[in-house]
């Protein structure tokens, strides 16, 4: 803890007041701005991604089909409950039971993801969900499989790069066809 400051390394809760010291050394009054994805949208009118690859995937596709980037949280189950934010999401207005596709854009795909997709997968198992690559990288440094081996092993659907025809089915990935399906 700072001499100067001593109340700059204290932790407060989201939204509460807390001194602070200016440099002049007067005290005031703030509050604890919220972190995150609260911030980034309240900030103003233009989206900020997470990343340049969803801003790529963003620019090349939402003009030609009707993307939202994080619209909602989805809820997976692995032993508590627990909730994922879709980075876009495709609504289908003539599909009546399971009318969403989530894209998940990734560039780096680390194992701390690839599970919460499979439990995802597993506790939602009518949501389409398409996993938007930038590259088809290894999982591990022994180089034995890649993104797309996983995405085939756990039967979810993938793509390289940003354009959506090139799609592949995780039932058949010998299969590529639009992603109007």
């Amino acid at each position: 803890m700072s001499l100067r400051n001593p109340l700059k390394n204290i932790k407060h809760k989201v939204g509460t007041k807390r001194k602070s010291v200016t440099k002049v050394g007067t005290i005031i009054n703030t509050v604890v701005a919220k972190a995150g994805r609260e911030r980034r949208r309240m900030k103003g009118k233009k989206t900020k991604f997470r990343s340049k690859f969803e801003e790529q995937f963003w620019l090349d596709n939402h003009t030609k089909i009707n993307l939202r980037y994080e619209p909602f949280r989805i809820n997976y189950s692995v032993v508590e409950e627990r909730s994922y934010l879709p980075d876009f999401v495709y609504t289908d207005p003539f599909l009546k039971t399971n009318p969403y596709t989530v894209y998940e854009v990734k560039g780096w795909w680390r194992p701390a993801d690839r599970k919460k997709m499979k439990f995802l997968k597993m506790s939602n198992p009518g949501l389409r969900i398409v996993m938007v690559f930038q590259k088809d990288n290894y999982l591990t440094k022994s180089k034995k499989a890649k993104y797309s081996d996983w995405c085939i092993k756990n039967q979810i659907d993938y793509v390289i790069g940003t354009d959506l025809t090139k799609i592949i089915h995780a039932s058949n990935p010998n299969r590529n066809h639009n992603s109007d399906d």
